[in-house]
Parts: structure tokens; C-alpha cells; sequence
């Protein structure tokens, strides 16, 4: 590379990446809702918007019908020569696989259009035309497959086209519409839908091929470091452009005065032009005296602009042919002359937008540093930090200078970074380093991203890089988080007991136990995840040993996003209630009118004798957990957990509310899943037995066909599930979750049940909870019939609860909603209840058991959680 007449050799590709950048992203949204926006208006609203047209035409119309002719035959010719124009260029500058993609996407637009419901119709163009010139302009100039081709076309080479020509260009093709109302015509409808369809389907070849990365202006970078004091001789590349900035070493002649160890304080280094810090926007006047330089430098404006086209892509490899003097030149090159360069591309900020917009709705504001509007700021930011963190003493490396240089690169360069990464070798100062966190922390500074190679031991003091993240003012939660991920990432390097004892020792219990609730996956960055190699394994110990060292039985993890996942899990069931419901809301006035009919008593006494079922189960599952539980809050957790089971399908969230009730009330979680495991089981086997005994004492012989599928159905169901439990057998993961997760919960329940059988009282009221469970359950629907006229006996309904209820479960429905129905009156019938007498019971029956206890059970519910009763 030859910048004012010296050579400097490049080691190592300057060749950016191509990139699919957030734009190219959104381009394709766009364009896809503008093709759905003109598809729509013109199907609704196309009428009204001809006459609109029509009248804004004749508003604007104010040209002579010769002026109008000569406007449309100038812009007809404009329009015809653009893409013969752009193909030129192409040429010309031989940007061979640019022009592939220009015609593929000019040949998929017009193909596009070409295809009408008759079949393929192909452009009838006609280029003898010498009667009218505005006739023979029209046949492209109305040609939505005209309009299409161009769209698709300019959209494609816009990324490779200089800035003034690109917005020409587009100008030109969009000034369409405004020439049509001008001349007095109306735009035609397929015109706007070409001019749609083109733009999408450029936007989709740009986002498969991708956009050329900017040439790296690192002539204007060595002008910058030359007006800072600093000659430079030869380039390194260490990191190449992407995700991340281009970093390279440059070894440099230092003038006099300029030496790394001599840089000025903050005024002197920042000297010109709006500085931000955290948000805030702070402007910065010349020092005054000493000659101070200026290190936010603008890059020479007499500086070559530079396109990523086939020729500057040669002259950045040209940059690369002296890599071996490059390499001489490092060599002889004292460490104190050589700099640290970063330079940052316009597109490498775009890339993290939709990443950082995820975060700022996810994450509660605090845990990450403001958002920054620009590039520049961001990293401007980033070196002010540095120079306040190097006045602390703790700075591993000086910032010299931000520049903005041509076409939106910034460039930041500092000092190359002193001592080491820390490593295990590193134990006595890992004292220090919690020490050094602490006086940063006693600054109001966090750092935001502390992984092993940002923090460096040089000469036995502690020494910080990075900065990225930093901030300067920060809210408490940065701190902890600092310290949960020094945890974490000293954690790795020398062992999580190590890690928390020296944390503990230097911080104090209290500090750390609140940054230890952030030693979750959410609350660590990412680059500190990714940092650390097996980071769930280290999180894990690092918790484990906090809790152990300080005596407590366990961390609550502290609330990072937005959106706990307790208010996730009750929108979640709130949008399952309104779900099932609403198919019941269209038969509220029939039953309604059907309430005037029955007997108000018999429904007081089914709504009584339904609160069976929650003193039963409660009682049930008390004497499972071994009385380790308050009885009272149990039975309200049975409420609650009508809510959440109706809301679920087949149950499930009930049975997950009660093992978490006893979790929250102190059994570990085995013991808890066994506990509710065991009350299931027994209540199976309670069910079965108490079937088989009212099925005998019905004594009657009914038609259950109505509730019972055919024996056909019943095999095929059983052998397609033995037929999945065969298979799922042969899986490693299902093989290590039976032997890891299912067997300790079995052995579990095994156990309890040997100890149940030593405790005949214990066996006692867990049978008799879950007979009152199923009992109640059919008192309920027997009062029911009884408040409507009916004359069924107990027995009969307690048969058709059970084997409704049984049938029931199985559906995937929440709750069971509309198969518990059409089963109990299916059964009903069965048994010769008239269809005006068990319609209106069920109902009533499940107004009774299912939506009083789910609209009272939300509230309990909320307050068990406030409770932190589950």
C-alpha cells in the first residue's frame, strides 16, 4: 500500500466478508408488505383511488397538453436508457458477477408478470414505432413488467452503485407516479404492483447473494495516526473484519512528545467533536496549551472515495503482496512503537440490531448499557471509558485516538494491552483482582463483560481491557452483575470453591449473596458464556459453592427479564381459560332460562358437597407428603389447582402446581414429585376399584356405546402406543431420561409405599381422601339431576361419573372441556336419563365443580404466588 508517497506494507487480507446485513432483512419485510398493500388496494379500494387520482391530476395538471407530451417523451426516454445505463457501468468496470445477478433478477421479474391465467404472455414491445414517439415510450413506460425489471434490477446493483448515483437512480424510477398525475394520466394499478414485485424480488436475490463489504480506507487510518503523532511503518492484520472490528498492529515511528507513555489525559485525547457516555453527549474544547493533539480526527476529505468494486477489491489485494516485509518490519519493531488498530465498517453495527431490540423488550432496563445511535458514539464511547478506567490505575492498555474515516469507518486505536490474560498460574493475585473490581465498582464504573483475557496481571497488578460494555455511572445491577460474572469466569480458571472463598473474603457475605442470584444463563452475557467452555457445569458449581460457603439452602435467581415466568405461565392459562370457555358462552342464555326451572336447594347442597373433592384430595395428598405441610394452604392450593388443571391439558398444570406447592412448603424436589406421584397412583387404583363395585351394584344392563368406543378402536389404540414405547426404547436420550429422571422418582414411590403399608393410618386417609375426591365428584352431578326433576339413583350416577370422567382425561383438550360434556350426557342416556333433563344437569354439574372453582381459584392462586407459596 502506497499512501503519500511511502510504502507500507499490509500483512495478512484486508478482503471484507460479505455480509447479510440487517437492512437486507428488513428490505425483504418491507417489500413483502408492499406487495401485499397494493395487491389489497387495488382488489378493495382501486375505484376510489382513480378518482382520486383523477382529481389530484387535474389539480396538478396545470401543463399545456405540447408540455405534457414533451415531459412524458423526456422521461419516457430516461426510463428506457436506465438499465441499458447501469448495464454499461457494469461492463465497463467488468464487475462480471454483479451482472449476473442484475439480469437474473431483470429475467425472474419479467418472467413474473409474463404469466397471466390464459397462460405465458410475452412482452410485445415493438421497436418500430415512428408514427408517435410517446406512443412507442408508453409501451415500456406502462409496462408493469417494464416497471418490474427496473425495481429488480437497481434493487440488486444499489449495494455496488456510488451513493449520489444510487438515490438518481431511484428518484428517476419512482418519479412514475408524479409524471403520470402531472401529464393529466392515471396510474395504472399493475405499474404500482410491478414496481412492488420488482423491489421484492431484488430484495430476496440481495439477502441470498449478500452485500459487498466496504474497502477497508486504511490510507485515510494511517493519515490519522501520522496527525496524532505517530508515522506508521507496516500493518498486521490480527483479526479479520466481520462479526466483530478489523483489528490490525501497526508499527509505528513515534514523534517526539507522542510516546504511548505519554499520552494526555482525557481533554487533550478528546479534542474535538460530541463525546457520549452512557446516553449523555458531552462536548469537548482544544486544550489549551502544550500543542495537545487532536484525537477524535476527521479523515482527510481530499482522500481517494473508494467503491467495493473489482478494481478496489484488487487494490486491497495489492495492499497484501508485501505480507513478508509486513513481517519484517514487526519483527524489528520495538513493543513500545507498536499500536493496536481497530477499525469498525458501517454494516457491523446493523448486523446486532434485531439482536439488541430483542434484548430492550426481553430485558429489563439497567442490565445492559444504553443503546447508542450511531457507530461513532459507540465507539467513542468505548475509549473514553478506557481513559477513565486507565486513570484509575486499572487500564491494561491508553486509548490514542478516535477517528470517523470515509464512507462510515471509525477507527480506535490504543496501545498494545500489558501482562497477561489471567490463568490458573495466577493464584496469589486473585485477591487482587477482586480488590481491583472493587475499586472500579467504588468509581461508579462497571466493566459489563469480565471474561479471563480482559483481565490481565502484568508485573503482579491487575489490569482491565475491553470496555465494550463498560459504563460510566452505572445502576447497581451492572455491579452485580460484574461480580456474577467474575464469579463465573474465575470460577473456570481456578475452581469455583477457590473463586467464592476469595470473592467472599474480599467483598463480603451480603455482596456476594446478591450478585449470586444472578448466576443464572439469562444474567451472564453472552461473550462470557462463550468464553468460559463448559459453562452450565461452572454456573452450576459456582452457585452451589455461594449457597455452601454462606449456609444458605437455597438462591433465588434475581428477575432479569422483563417478564417473570410465573406471569408468563398465568398469561399462558389465562389465554387456555378463554379458549375452552368461549365455546360455552353461546349456550349461557339457554341455560340460563333453563335455571328458572330447577330447584335451588338441590343446586346449594351439589355446590356444598362438590367441596369434597378439594378436602379429600388435600387430606390425600397430606398423608403422601408425610404432614410436612399446612393443611389449610393445601386445600387452597386445591382450588387453585382446579384453575390450572382446567387450563391444561389432560391435568397437567395441576399436578405441577402441587409439586411446586411442596417445594415451596420445604421437600426436596424427589420427594415432592414422589409425594403427588403416590396420591395419583392410589387415586387410580381407588377409582378402579370403586367402578368395578358401583358397575356391579347398578346391576342393569345399559347401552354404553354412547361413552365406550368399539373394541377395534380400543386395540388399535393400545397397539400404537406399546408399538411407541417399543421404539422410544431403543433411543439413547429416552433410555438415559428413564434411567436419570423416571427411575429415582419410581424407587421414590416404591419406598413410600412401603412405608405407607407400615402406617395403616396414614394408608387410611390417603384411600379416603381419594374415594371423597371421586365421590364428591358424583354427589355434585346427583344433585344436579335432582335440582332438574330427575329420578336416577346415586349409584348410576356415580358409574356414569367415573367412566365419563376416565373417558374424558384422555382428551387433548384443557381441562377436558367439551369431552367431559358429551360423555356425562352420552352416560346419562346411557342409563335412561331424557336428554331436557341431562343437558341442563351437566351443565349445572360443571358450572358447580369446573368454572366457580377456576374463577375463584385465579385470585388464590395470585396469592399463593405472593406468598411465595408456589
Amino acid at each position: 500500500m502506497r499512501v503519500d508517497g511511502r510504502e507500507i506494507p499490509v500483512a495478512g487480507s484486508l478482503l471484507q466478508p460479505r455480509l447479510r446485513r440487517t437492512s437486507d432483512i428488513l428490505r425483504v419485510v418491507l417489500s413483502t408488505l408492499l406487495v401485499a398493500v397494493v395487491i389489497v388496494g387495488s382488489l378493495i379500494t382501486r375505484p376510489q383511488w382513480e378518482a382520486l387520482e383523477r382529481s389530484l391530476s387535474e389539480i396538478i395538471g396545470f401543463l399545456t397538453p405540447e408540455q405534457s407530451n414533451a415531459v412524458y417523451i423526456v422521461y419516457g426516454f430516461a426510463i428506457l436508457a436506465l438499465p441499458f445505463a447501469i448495464f454499461l457501468r457494469l461492463i465497463w468496470r467488468r464487475q462480471w458477477k454483479l451482472l449476473g445477478g442484475y439480469l437474473s433478477a431483470g429475467l425472474i421479474a419479467l418472467l413474473a408478470f409474463s404469466f397471466t391465467g390464459t397462460g405465458f404472455a410475452a412482452p410485445t414491445w415493438h421497436l418500430s414505432e415512428p408514427q408517435q414517439v410517446n406512443t412507442f415510450l408508453s409501451q415500456f413506460l406502462d409496462d408493469p413488467r417494464w416497471i418490474a425489471m427496473l425495481a429488480a434490477t437497481l434493487t440488486v446493483a444499489s449495494p455496488w452503485l456510488p451513493v449520489r448515483a444510487r438515490r438518481w437512480w431511484w428518484t428517476l424510477l419512482l418519479a412514475f407516479v408524479p409524471i403520470h398525475l402531472v401529464v393529466s394520466l392515471v396510474v395504472p394499478a399493475r405499474a404500482l404492483l410491478g414496481l412492488a414485485i420488482g423491489w421484492f424480488v431484488g430484495a430476496v436475490i440481495v439477502l441470498v447473494v449478500g452485500t459487498p463489504a466496504l474497502e477497508v480506507p486504511l490510507d485515510a487510518a494511517v493519515r490519522v495516526l501520522a496527525r496524532r503523532g505517530y508515522q506508521v511503518n507496516a500493518f498486521k492484520v490480527l483479526r479479520p473484519g466481520g462479526r466483530g472490528p478489523l483489528v490490525l498492529s501497526a508499527s509505528t515511528t513515534p514523534r517526539a512528545g507522542t510516546s504511548p507513555a505519554a499520552t494526555p489525559g482525557m481533554a487533550a485525547v478528546i479534542a474535538s467533536g460530541s463525546v457520549s457516555v452512557r446516553g449523555s453527549t458531552h462536548k469537548t474544547a482544544r486544550a489549551a496549551g502544550g500543542g495537545a493533539t487532536t484525537a477524535v480526527a476527521t479523515a482527510n476529505q481530499t482522500a481517494a472515495e473508494t467503491t467495493s468494486t473489482p478494481d478496489g477489491l484488487a487494490a486491497a489485494r495489492d495492499q497484501t503482496d508485501s505480507g513478508a516485509a509486513a513481517l519484517d518490519a514487526m519483527r524489528h519493531t520495538p513493543a513500545e512503537d507498536e499500536l493496536i488498530v481497530e477499525l469498525y465498517g458501517a454494516n457491523q453495527r446493523s448486523r446486532s440490531a434485531l439482536q439488541a431490540l430483542r434484548r430492550w423488550l426481553t430485558i429489563r432496563s439497567g442490565e445492559y448499557p444504553a443503546l447508542f445511535a450511531s457507530m461513532r458514539r459507540a465507539v467513542e464511547h468505548r475509549a473514553l471509558m478506557g481513559i477513565a478506567i486507565g486513570d484509575l490505575g486499572l487500564g491494561s492498555n491508553k486509548p490514542l485516538t478516535v477517528a470517523a474515516l470515509d464512507r462510515g469507518w471509525m477507527l480506535y486505536a490504543h496501545t498494545v494491552a500489558a501482562g497477561e490474560p489471567l490463568a490458573d498460574t495466577h493464584g496469589e493475585q486473585l485477591a487482587d483482582v477482586w480488590r481491583a473490581l472493587d475499586t472500579m465498582h467504588k468509581a461508579q464504573i462497571s466493566h459489563g463483560e469480565l471474561r479471563a483475557e480482559d483481565v490481565r496481571v502484568a508485573g503482579g497488578d491487575v489490569l482491565f481491557g475491553g470496555f465494550t460494555q463498560s459504563e460510566f455511572g452505572a445502576y447497581e445491577a451492572r455491579f452485580q452483575s460484574d461480580v456474577a460474572q467474575l464469579l463465573v469466569t474465575t470460577a473456570d480458571v481456578f475452581g469455583a470453591e477457590t473463586a467464592v472463598r476469595t470473592a467472599l473474603e474480599v467483598l463480603g457475605t451480603q455482596r456476594v449473596l446478591t450478585a449470586s442470584r444472578r448466576l443464572t444463563k439469562v444474567a451472564i452475557p453472552v461473550q462470557v458464556r462463550k468464553s468460559v467452555p463448559d459453562f452450565k457445569e461452572v454456573l452450576k458449581a459456582t452457585r452451589d459453592q455461594v449457597a455452601h460457603q454462606t449456609g444458605q439452602d437455597r438462591i433465588e435467581a434475581a428477575q432479569i427479564t422483563r417478564f417473570s415466568r410465573n406471569q408468563i405461565i398465568q398469561l399462558v392459562l389465562l389465554i387456555g381459560l378463554v379458549y375452552v370457555a368461549y365455546p360455552y358462552i353461546s349456550a349461557v342464555p339457554t341455560f340460563t332460562s333453563e335455571l328458572s326451572n330447577a330447584n335451588w336447594w338441590w343446586a346449594l347442597l351439589g355446590l356444598l358437597v362438590s367441596v369434597l373433592k378439594y378436602i379429600g384430595a388435600a387430606m390425600a395428598l397430606w398423608a403422601c407428603a408425610g404432614a410436612a405441610v399446612n393443611l389449610r394452604n393445601l386445600m387452597l392450593m386445591q382450588v387453585a389447582n382446579t384453575f390450572a388443571a382446567t387450563t391444561t391439558p389432560a391435568g397437567v398444570g395441576g399436578l405441577a402446581l402441587s409439586v411446586r406447592f411442596l417445594q415451596k412448603s420445604g421437600l426436596g424436589a424427589v420427594r415432592a414429585t414422589a409425594a403427588v406421584a403416590m396420591q395419583q397412583s392410589v387415586q387410580v387404583v381407588t377409582h378402579i376399584v370403586l367402578l368395578i363395585f358401583f358397575s356391579v351394584a347398578a346391576g342393569v344392563s345399559a347401552d354404553l356405546s354412547h361413552i365406550f368406543p368399539n373394541a377395534t378402536v380400543l386395540y388399535l389404540v393400545g397397539g400404537v402406543l406399546l408399538g411407541l414405547l417399543g421404539v422410544s426404547i431403543f433411543l439413547p436420550t429416552v433410555r438415559r431420561w428413564l434411567r436419570t429422571e423416571v427411575r429415582p422418582q419410581l424407587a421414590e414411590v416404591v419406598n413410600s409405599l412401603r412405608e405407607l403399608a407400615r402406617s395403616p393410618l396414614r394408608l387410611v386417609m390417603i384411600v379416603g381422601g381419594c374415594a371423597a375426591t371421586t365421590l364428591g365428584a358424583a354427589l355434585a352431578l346427583w344433585t344436579s339431576i335432582e335440582a332438574f326433576g330427575g329420578s336416577t339413583t346415586f349409584v348410576t350416577v356415580t358409574v356414569v361419573t367415573m367412566i365419563g370422567g376416565t373417558l374424558a382425561s384422555a382428551a387433548p383438550t384443557p381441562g377436558g372441556v367439551g369431552a367431559v360434556e358429551a360423555a356425562l350426557i352420552g352416560g346419562l342416556a346411557a342409563f335412561g336419563v331424557p336428554a331436557s333433563i341431562a343437558v341442563p344437569s351437566v351443565l349445572l354439574y360443571r358450572v358447580l365443580t369446573c368454572w366457580l372453582p377456576v374463577f375463584v381459584g385465579w385470585p388464590i392462586m395470585r396469592w399463593l404466588t405472593a406468598n411465595d407459596m408456589i
